[in-house]
């Protein structure tokens, strides 16, 4: 089974807000439950970059700025296949770096991108045979979110990396700021 999710996205009909102490929805509770024993009986087989793009405008990177970050917000597609135990998560990162103020961050059409690093890893699992049957969509959904935490390193290096060898200022992520 393959499916594809955005983050941050909330689990099914879970509250905006849950309730302190102990009075969790028994649906939410199972999701959480679920993931929390997937974390426990999975053992993490290798980290691949499994594909990337930097593209660089040489002359926009000449200018003083101000120049404007934005972070798209990671995606994520697993593929879990019960009879070999395997799991596969595919987390998809993409980083921009545009010329503009941050009052122009509203008008993306008319930003001018000078850094865009575009990156693929897949992060492959292997589960314990006595978790296989407690896996569902739900339990997959929460537990691509603990993926993309072990995907960030990853990430975040990437990012160094390549603004460094682009010419800009040293950009670690996450962020919000002008440089």
């Amino acid at each position: 089974m393959a499916r594809k999710r955005s983050t941050p996205k909330p689990p099914g009909k879970a509250p905006a807000v849950i309730p302190f102490p102990g009075d969790v929805p028994d649906e939410l509770a199972g999701m959480l439950g679920g993931a929390a024993r997937l974390m426990g009986a999975i053992r993490t087989r290798r980290v691949i970059l499994q594909r990337s793009q930097v593209v660089a405008d040489p002359e926009g990177l000449a200018d003083d700025g101000p120049n404007t970050l934005s972070l798209d917000p990671p995606e994520s597609v697993y593929d879990f296949d019960p009879k070999s135990r395997r799991l596969r998560v595919t987390c998809h990162c993409r980083l921009t770096a545009s010329r503009g103020a941050t009052a122009d961050r509203k008008k993306r059409g008319d930003a001018i991108p000078l850094l865009i690093v575009e990156a693929a890893f897949l992060l492959e699992y292997e589960v314990h045979p006595d978790a296989v049957p407690g896996i569902d969509d739900a339990v997959l959904d929460v537990f691509c979110d603990a993926a993309l935490a072990q995907a960030w390193p990853y990430w975040r290096d990437f990012v160094r990396d390549a603004s460094t060898r682009a010419g800009l200022p040293f950009i670690d992520v996450p962020f919000d700021v002008e440089f």
